[in-house]
Parts: structure tokens; sequence; C-alpha cells
């Protein structure tokens, strides 16, 4: 687990101290920092000078009407970089709060992205980069403030100094992201009677980026993490999958457009249990750039084993209780499109409705491709 991680780290650590010396060791530290103090001031210098605002708002306990917005001030000049968020939403009830320490690290993280994906993360960052907050906001909480599920806020950070920075950019532009993947967790008595608890990450998409798609059905941004195995699950808990698929039509439309996100469907074979979810885009999708349309929204949705009854949750809830044989359908958010879907191409739009992802409708209504060329191309792939 963590501690044996921990050991090993140690063990290592104390390995090259006793190979190197302590003095080498420190230097080697010192070293990396200046590269990449070096490095950034370069990077920033040969961007021109100017100031971008960007907005972003989330679901706050699960609808519009409550939203949290987010909101940053980018100045660059020279060789620095100041990212003001003090326009941000004040602190609230729900637990998306976060700490300062975050708020830079987002920055970091998104200033690497736009800037060089090589550039080493450490203290060397804080050097060009300054970033200021307001006491009382969402990003700087005056305790009590919950911010358990820091995540929502963390991923739209990052999205938002992005989004800043490519009015900064010569042409690097992309569209909003599905959202957080979200902690899914479920947990109960097995029939066996033993206690069991899941919890996993389910990814979302990314938006469509300059010169590319969207990529569907993954983690972005800061959970980089992969989506755990159905065949893990079914083996070590009792949950037996109905579906787990991209759904068509969840990206949003563009020149370049957005991934699609994926649903999972979860038939939980215990007695009585309870689930919680801590994810994003139910309420406010992800948005398009430059003429892309939005991306559809994330759902969850409980379908009573009788199959009667469904009933809907926001992106942010805690200890709903199922039965058994009710299956729990979560769909997450697509990405955003970039630039106008009538400028796509006509082969790569046919070719996303023979893949499945865009529906023969939304490819003559949306992208504005003849229905009987259309027709033609998909008689022609079917044999018919």
């Amino acid at each position: 687990g963590q501690l044996g991680v921990a050991r090993l780290g140690e063990r290592r650590l104390h390995e090259t101290v006793a190979r190197y010396g302590v003095d080498a060791l420190v230097a080697t530290f010192a070293q990396k920092v200046r590269v990449t103090q070096e490095r950034l001031q370069q990077l920033l210098l040969a961007w021109d000078d100017g100031e971008a605002e960007a907005e972003i708002c989330v679901d706050g306990a699960g609808s519009s009407v409550d939203a949290v917005r987010y909101h940053v001030r980018v100045e660059k000049r020279g060789a620095r970089l100041m990212c003001d968020f003090s326009a941000s939403s004040d602190q609230t009830r729900a637990p998306i709060n976060v700490r300062p320490s975050i708020v830079r690290g987002c920055c970091y993280y998104a200033v690497i992205g736009m800037l060089d994906p090589e550039l080493e993360n450490n203290s060397g960052m804080e050097s060009a980069i300054e970033v200021r907050v307001r006491r009382g906001s969402i990003l700087d909480p005056i305790f009590p403030a919950p911010t358990n599920a820091y995540m929502p806020t963390a991923m739209a950070l990052c999205e938002l100094v992005i989004a800043a920075l490519a009015k900064l950019s010569s042409g690097r532009r992309i569209a909003d992201c599905g959202g957080v993947g979200g902690g899914f967790s479920s947990g109960g008595r097995a029939p066996d009677g033993t206690v069991f608890s899941t919890y996993e990450l389910v990814g979302s998409a990314y938006g469509g980026r300059t010169g590319s798609d969207g990529v569907s059905g993954v983690s972005v941004l800061l959970t980089n993490s992969t989506t755990a195995p159905l065949e893990i699950m079914e083996s070590e808990f009792p949950i037996q999958f109905r579906a787990f698929s991209l759904i068509p039509d969840s990206g949003g439309p563009g020149t370049w457009r957005g991934g699609l996100g994926p649903a999972r469907e979860y038939e939980l074979l215990a007695s009585n249990a309870t689930v919680t979810l801590r994810g994003g885009k139910h309420a406010i999708p992800a948005a398009g750039l430059d003429g892309g349309h939005a991306a559809r929204l994330g759902d969850c949705v409980v379908i009573a084993r009788d199959g009667g009854t469904r009933r809907s949750y926001p992106s942010r809830f805690s200890g709903v209780e199922v039965a058994r044989g009710d299956v729990i359908r979560l769909e997450k958010s697509g990405g955003g499109g970039l630039g106008p879907p009538h400028d796509r191409d006509r082969a790569a739009v046919i070719a996303d409705v023979l893949d499945g992802y865009v529906s023969r409708d939304a490819a003559i209504d949306v992208y504005g491709i003849d229905p009987h060329e259309l027709d033609a191309m998909l008689a022609a792939w079917n044999g018919t």
C-alpha cells in the first residue's frame, strides 16, 4: 500500500545519498529548479505582452440555479505572468472550496500545458507566476468551509487558465472538457454477509482542439487516472454491468468535434446498498468555442428493478439507497466542439456516423450533410 511505497522511496533516497553524497544531491535539486526558472522565462518572453479574461460556471449543489462562478484575469508582462481570481464566487456550503495552494498548482499545470509539456513542475514555477485570490472566496475560504469534493473546482481552474492563455496564444485552442471524472462509490453488505465498498473514477471527454477532435471516454486534465475495468469490479464486488459504451451525439458538434462521454450501467446484487457521486456537468454543459456547440449534459439515473421507476440525481449526492436488482446508469458529459459544425470535413462527419459517434439526424440537421449523399454512403458501407 501507500506505506510500502513510502518506505521504498525512503530506501532509494538513502541509497542515492550514500552513492553521491548530500551536497551533490542538494546541488542537483537546485539545478533542476534553475533550469525550470530559466526555461519558463524564455517561453514567456516569446509571447506578446497582454491581458485576457475568462470565466466558467459549474454545478453548485447540483443545479444551474446555484452555479458557482470562477473568473480569472491574466496579465503577461515580459517574463512574468499574473493570474488574478479575485472576481470568483464567495465560498460555498457545497464541498467544492479549495485552498490557495491548489489554485497555484492548477495555474502551473495550465501554463505547462500551454507553453511546454516538457517543462518540469517544481518550485521554479513560482519565480514567474503570481497568483492572487480573494479571502473568503471559494478559492481562499474562511474556516469552516467544506473542501472534500475539491476536484470540480480544480478542473474548472485548469480550464479557466487555459482559456485565458489561449486568448494570448497564436493558435492553441481547446473547448471545454466533459468535467471531473467524479468519484462514484457504492457500499453495503454482499449476499455472503461481508461488507463491501467501491470507489472509482469514471472519465468524461476532452473538448475539440485546434486540428483535432476531442478524445472520448477518458479522464481529463488533473484526473489522470484510468477507468476501473469491468472484470475487476465484477469479480471483487456484488456488481454486474449491463452496459459500458460511448454515448452517441454526446460530444459537442464543431469543426473539431468534442469527445464522447461514456455511460456505465451497474446492477447491484447486494440486498441493499447506498451510492454516492462526486461529479459535474449535470446542469451546466461543457461549452463550445469559436462557434462550436456545447456538449450533452451528464446524468445519473436509478432504474428500479421492475423497470417502472426512474429517479434522476444531480452531479453530487450522498447516501442514496438502492435495492437488489436496481440499475444505476451513470452518463458522463462529452467535450465541447471547436469551430462551426458546418465547416467540418464532410468525410469526417460521415465517418462519425458509420462509427456510431454521430446520429444520422445530427449529421443532417447540425452538420448540414446532404441526406441522399449520407444514405448512399451508409448503404455502400452496409453492402445494400
